[in-house]
């Protein structure tokens, strides 16, 4: 697996801006807690189904959840 760090950092800093808790996320996204943060931590990556809720959970684009804009 290619890591991305660009998503990690991103993704980490989103879950810190918004203040709510990796439990809140996760119910929002429909995923369990676990994967919030091994997806914040750089442990693993979310799939590409959970990158577009991502996305629209917190209304970026996935250019810049990824770093290309």
């Amino acid at each position: 697996m290619v890591k991305l760090p660009e998503l990690t950092d991103r993704f980490a800093r989103l879950c810190y801006d918004s203040n709510k808790s990796d439990a809140k996320i996760a119910e929002a996204l429909g995923t369990t807690t676990l994967s919030v943060w091994k997806w914040r931590t750089g442990k693993a990556e979310p799939r590409a189904f959970y990158i577009m809720l991502i996305c629209k959970y917190f209304n970026v684009s996935v250019d810049w959840l990824f770093g290309i804009k």
